[in-house]
C-alpha cells in the first residue's frame, strides 16, 4: 500500500522502506536526490538480494549525474522518466 510522508519523517521512513524490501523496491519522486545514508541502504539490499527488482520513477531534468550514476552502476536497477511529475 502506497503512503505519503511529511519532510519531518521521509528520510527515515525511505530508510525503512529500503531496509525491508524483499522482491521490489519502487521509488516514485519529482526530484530525486539521494543522500549519503539512503546510498548505502539501496547498494546493500542489491547485494543481499541479488534477485530484487528497484525502479525509480522521476524527472529527467530533476535527477543529479551523480546519483543517475551511482544508481545506472547497480545491477536490477530500472530508471524512468516521468517528466510531468510534481
Amino acid at each position: 500500500m502506497p503512503t505519503f510522508q511529511d519532510t519531518q519523517n521521509i528520510s527515515s521512513e525511505i530508510a525503512n522502506l529500503i531496509k525491508n524490501s524483499k522482491e521490489c523496491l519502487y521509488l516514485i519522486t519529482p526530484y530525486l536526490q539521494l543522500n549519503r545514508q539512503i546510498k548505502p541502504y539501496i547498494k546493500d539490499l542489491v547485494y543481499k538480494i541479488p534477485t530484487i527488482h528497484i525502479i525509480v520513477v522521476c524527472r529527467s531534468d530533476k535527477i543529479n549525474v551523480e546519483d543517475m550514476g551511482f544508481l545506472q552502476d547497480l545491477k536490477n536497477v530500472q530508471i524512468w522518466a516521468l517528466n510531468n511529475l510534481q
